[in-house]
Formats: C-alpha cells, sequence, structure tokens
C-alpha cells in the first residue's frame, strides 16, 4: 500500500472514530401563552341630560281698556281754608270731560252732573280725553289755563294725577264713581 493510500485510510479511519459535533439543541416545543386582556377603556364620561328648553311663558292677559262710566261724575274730596270741597269729572260719550271744584254746600253729584253738561259756566275747564289701556289722559282748558291729567282706572275708582299749568302745582286724588239716576 503505497503511502498515499495508507494515509488516506488513516484520515478516514480517524474521522470515523472522531467524536461528532453534536446537532444543534431542538427548540422547545412552542407553547401558546396567554394573551393580557387590553387595558379596560377609560370610562365614559356620565350621561348629562341637557335641560329641557324653558317653557313659553304664558300668554299676556287681554290689554286692559279703561272703561270709563257716563252715567254719573267722578268725585273726589278736598278740604280747603277749612270748608270741604268736591272735585268732579264727568265724561262724555263724544270723548270730552268737564271738570270743577265745588263747595260741597253748593250742590249733589245729581246737580252737578247737569251743569257739567250744560254750555258755559264759571269754574269749569273741558278738554278731550284719550285712553291707552287702563290709562286716561285728558288736558282741561278754561280762561285761567290749562291743566293736564294722567289717571289710571280702576273699576270704579280713578287715581288721577294733576299738574297745573296755571299755578305750577301738582298734585294726586282718588276719585270714585257716583252714579246718577235718570241720566
Amino acid at each position: 500500500m503505497s503511502r498515499r493510500a495508507a494515509a488516506s485510510l488513516l484520515v478516514a479511519a480517524l474521522a470515523a472514530c472522531a467524536p461528532r459535533e453534536a446537532p444543534p439543541p431542538s427548540a422547545p416545543p412552542a407553547v401558546a401563552l396567554p394573551v393580557p386582556p387590553p387595558p379596560p377603556a377609560p370610562p365614559a364620561p356620565p350621561v348629562v341630560a341637557e335641560p329641557p328648553p324653558p317653557a313659553p311663558p304664558p300668554p299676556a292677559p287681554p290689554p286692559r281698556v279703561a272703561k270709563i262710566r257716563f252715567d254719573g261724575v267722578y268725585q273726589s274730596e278736598e278740604v280747603k281754608k277749612g270748608k270741604p270741597y268736591h272735585y268732579y269729572l264727568r265724561f262724555l260719550a263724544n270723548g270730552s270731560v268737564v271738570t270743577a271744584s265745588v263747595n260741597v254746600a253748593d250742590g249733589s253729584p245729581a246737580k252737578v252732573h247737569g251743569w257739567l253738561g250744560a254750555p258755559g259756566g264759571r269754574g269749569r275747564r273741558t278738554g278731550r280725553v284719550t285712553v291707552n289701556g287702563d290709562r286716561v289722559f285728558f288736558t282741561t282748558s278754561s280762561p285761567d289755563g290749562k291743566v293736564d291729567y294722567d289717571a289710571t282706572l280702576d273699576g270704579d275708582r280713578m287715581q288721577v294725577k294733576f299738574t297745573s299749568h296755571i299755578n305750577g302745582a301738582r298734585f294726586e286724588h282718588t276719585f270714585r264713581f257716583v252714579p246718577v239716576e235718570g241720566r
């Protein structure tokens, strides 16, 4: 055998006797691990119901309209220099008004009602009436000058504010209606 062949044989024998490399360790078998659940969602904001829209306001009551009476006079009393005086307002159906200040001893409402409707007459003032709701406005005139009236009518009572352009006086009176029969 030639040296070459012997060497080859020796290499082959040594290779057969040499420790072999261990195969790489096999991977452990795959184990399915549990997947943790996702974190909980943040809590939803509380549901707040919007308040219902406000209820519409109740309908406005019908406007009050002054119901001026023509079957008598409106009367107020005041004491001047120790003597009682009555102030009278007589409204006429044609939209005019007649006013007067009378010493109580000079006449009853029935007597005054008659002469407040007659033409002429000393101490009388006349004017035209404007009504706006429960308010009554008028200005009376006489040879002495003018007086403005702003009145609120409540049933048979009339609260009247006067402004005199004769002497600059301002005052207020409450009048009550006095019916006059047969008128």
